[in-house]
């Protein structure tokens, strides 16, 4: 058990700094904001390890669906979030903070209910 908790911080913390030098370069083009790069590199903290792939395919569903909004702000409800949606394809950066965030609660929850690791076994 013990080796296998160091296993998953280290891959976790491998993981971690490697999202972090991939990602600042990004940030220095200013096409991702800081803070969605430092909470990328800390995601591999909270998800695990061994729940990596889990989070990297439900980062990528959250990450294209927000994508396809703010390409098509005509799929929101409300004139408000036009308008913001809409400066935000302007400025041609996209928060990425929401799309993390929801893909991390949903590896927590995949793995409350014991079934992110026989997501990718089988």
């Amino acid at each position: 058990m013990a080796e296998s908790s160091w296993w998953n911080l280290g891959l976790s913390a491998i993981a971690g700094a490697l999202l972090f030098v991939l990602l600042f370069p990004f940030w220095l083009l200013k096409k991702i904001g800081a803070g969605d790069v430092k909470l990328v590199a800390v995601a591999p903290f909270v998800s695990g390890g061994a729940d990596l792939l889990v989070f990297a395919l439900a980062l990528l569903v959250f990450a294209l669906v927000t994508a396809a909004i703010v390409r098509n702000p005509m799929l929101l409800p409300s004139p408000a979030f036009h308008a913001y949606i809409k400066r935000l394809n302007r400025q041609r950066v996209v928060p990425f903070g929401v799309p993390i965030s929801a893909a991390l609660l949903v590896t927590i929850a995949l793995q409350d209910y014991g079934v992110a690791a026989q997501l990718i076994i089988s």
